[in-house]
């Protein structure tokens, strides 16, 4: 005998993209999803509890042998379930304070997601028909919430929604919803559902969400998104928090699973981490995404459309019988299954041209330095040996500042100095006592580069090289950790390379070919470091390469 699968309760994602997804792809559905959730409210408030919504509901306490179809015409009499036959329009979020006190086992905070487990926090049987009603009047308003943050309503349903709102001021989340509409009108509709951070502050009954935003020098800034706050807003909301100068050039990166991807300035915030995530989704296989049903969440998307074009008297009776059929096709959800992704959201320079270092010092300090410093460090620069004990001891003052304790422990942290490709050349000791005479610095006959025409020229003057990276920090030992981070910048600023993003290339090849392959920057053609000439291999052997694109 084998075993049946068990029915999952749907998560709160997988039923708000029910209720809304087909509403943001075909217009005609909206003034439907906005009529039908302010019937429901209307409904739920003036519904009284009795002992028929009681005995109604103990079959589905008790877990009994009733069919999928009679427990639905219970939930639907309880106010459970809108009429319209959408699934979960109300069954919206985790069990809730009510629930909890009003439950004796230990079992009431189980559930979780959109509608729980059968029998989880149920309340007891003397007040089941005025929770319900409760529970399912709370639900409402934060569907309602949600659907202003998406799309306006109609011109003939406006003032409707307008009294409706005006009537209620009283309640939690209607002076926030009458905000959302004006601004909704004002910013257009969005083009995604809504993303899990907002589902999970309307579960909450939160009006306000705080975002974080990571920074590249490992701090963080909490920002104030709505869900008409777009990209740019929120590049702008974090410029002024650092008192950049401009953040012309920088952009947001969403680094979620092993990728970065900048996001367009025009999106809204929360279309755009929606967007990246389930892309991420579908790239990867089943095991590794998200959820199953992606046919059936389609199927409601393609099904109301068609039905939307028939005519607007029926169209939203057709999406509710697409919607619920395929929620019986999806609601088998495997468990364990993964709803969404982590993801951390990033405020980066993106372009690098025009960029010289000591122009905007608070974005040298806190962007621009820590970006370059990793590629850096990891040798994609072609970086002389001689450069490398200047540059060495910009970094110690910039990491550790006048801290003369860490000068005795520069071999253990050489790594964090010196570009890895340059430390294999010399002991750890060795760097201690570079010998003299090396580099442009030594001697008169050796003349500096020309420095990059629009550029800062670098920090350290023209001098005879020092004997040892000790040496060189104690000619920094007055500049403060920020002066220090602007002398690496216009240290490195001289190279062709700065600026660049660099990317690994794996090609297989017959023997004697070149692996190299280089994207030239929209203004001249960089060099590449010595590193980017791979090995020649056998024929269909494998050998890498480097290229630098700067943007």
């Amino acid at each position: 005998m084998g075993d049946y699968p068990t029915r999952q309760a749907w998560a709160s994602l997988e039923l708000t993209d029910q209720i809304f997804a087909g509403a943001l792809q075909e217009a005609a559905l909206q003034d439907e999803v906005y009529c039908q959730i302010l019937k429901q409210l209307t409904h739920n408030t003036r519904r009284c509890a009795g002992s028929v919504l009681t005995a109604r509901l103990c079959p589905l306490r008790e877990g009994g042998s009733h069919t999928p179809r009679q427990a639905l015409r219970a939930a639907t009499a309880a106010g459970t379930r809108p009429a319209c036959g959408l699934p979960g329009a109300v069954t919206f979020g985790r069990p809730w304070p009510l629930t909890t006190r009003r439950a004796s086992s230990s079992s009431a905070g189980r559930g979780g997601g959109l509608g729980g487990g059968a029998g989880a926090g149920r309340p007891a049987p003397q007040s089941s028909g005025l929770f319900c009603r409760r529970h399912s009047e709370e639900r409402g308003w934060q569907l309602l919430w949600l659907c202003t943050g998406l799309f306006p309503p109609g011109k003939a349903l406006l003032p409707h929604v307008h009294k409706f709102l005006d009537a209620r001021r009283a309640r939690p989340l209607a002076p926030d919803c009458s905000r959302r509409v004006q601004r909704a009108l004002r910013t257009g509709p969005r083009k995604q559902p809504p993303h899990q951070v907002e589902v999970e502050a309307a579960e909450q009954n939160i009006s306000r969400i705080c975002h974080k935003v990571f920074l590249p020098n490992n701090t963080t800034q909490m920002l104030e998104v709505s869900a008409h706050t777009r990209v740019r807003d929120v590049c702008a909301d974090v410029a002024a928090r650092l008192q950049l100068a401009s953040w012309e050039g920088c952009s947001l990166f969403i680094k979620i699973a092993d990728k970065v991807i900048s996001q367009k300035e025009g999106d809204f915030f929360f279309d755009s981490l929606r967007q990246v995530a389930d892309w991420v989704k579908r790239s990867k296989p089943q095991k590794e995404g998200g959820p199953r049903g992606r046919a059936g969440q389609a199927g409601v998307r393609a099904g109301a459309g068609r039905e939307a074009q028939a005519g607007s008297g029926s169209s939203w009776r057709a999406a509710g019988r697409v919607a619920a059929q395929a929620g019986r096709l999806c609601s088998l959800r495997p468990p364990g299954a993964p709803l969404t992704l982590p993801y951390q959201v990033y405020f980066m320079r993106k372009l690098w041209l025009g960029v010289a270092p000591g122009k905007d010092v608070r974005a040298d300090t806190v962007l621009h330095y820590h970006q370059e410093l990793p590629k850096y460090l990891r040798g994609f620069h072609k970086c002389p040996r001689e450069d490398a004990v200047q540059l060495a001891s910009l970094i110690y003052k910039a990491q550790f500042g006048g801290d003369q304790a860490q000068l005795a422990s520069i071999p253990k942290v050489l790594g964090e100095l010196v570009p890895e490709n340059l430390t294999r050349l010399m002991s750890p000791e060795e760097w201690r006592k570079v010998p003299p005479g090396l580099g442009w610095w030594a001697g008169s006959e050796c003349t500096r580069p020309a420095p990059t025409p629009g550029l800062s020229p670098p920090a350290w003057p023209h001098r005879p090289s020092p004997q040892s990276i000790l040496l060189a920090c104690e000619q920094h030992r007055d500049k403060t950790p920020e002066e220090a981070k602007v002398a690496f910048l216009r240290g490195i600023s001289r190279w062709p390379t700065f600026g660049s993003a660099f990317f690994e290339v794996k090609v297989v090849s017959p023997a004697r070919a070149l692996c190299l392959h280089a994207v030239p920057p929209p203004s001249r053609q960089p060099e590449l470091p010595d590193r980017s000439w791979p090995k020649l291999g056998p024929a269909g052997g494998r050998c890498g390469a480097q290229s630098a694109l700067r943007l």
